[in-house]
């Protein structure tokens, strides 16, 4: 899968990675389901290769950043608009155990802001 290939050698900076949201809820999933979490945790993609969670996860933060900077940019027509002028706040779920929450916080920081 390109998926995984792309994303065992991931690079923030890559922006041919391909979101696919189904494999993103079934990581979201992974994560509720887990009592204990290890930052270095990988799952499984839908061939079944390991890929590491917290890469899936920082992609996943990084395309949602991505498309509302250019969400606002369109509406604005504001092209200057910058991901610095944007204070971000990253909520998690309240029932989620405190190492599911400093897992997605983990996953942020290997995101820019």
């Amino acid at each position: 899968c390109l998926l995984t290939d792309k994303i065992n050698n991931f690079d923030l900076d890559d922006t041919e990675i391909p979101l696919h949201f189904e494999s993103l809820l079934n990581y979201i999933q992974f994560l509720l389901r887990q009592t204990e979490i290890d930052l270095q945790a990988t799952i499984p993609d839908a061939r079944y290769k390991r890929v590491k969670a917290k890469t899936v996860f920082a992609y996943a933060i990084r395309f949602l950043r991505d498309e509302a900077i250019n969400f606002i940019r369109q509406e604005t027509k504001d092209q200057s608009f910058k991901v610095e002028d944007v204070l971000w706040v990253l909520t998690v779920p309240a029932i989620w155990s405190p190492k599911a929450k400093q897992f997605m916080r983990e996953a942020a920081y290997e995101v820019t802001f």
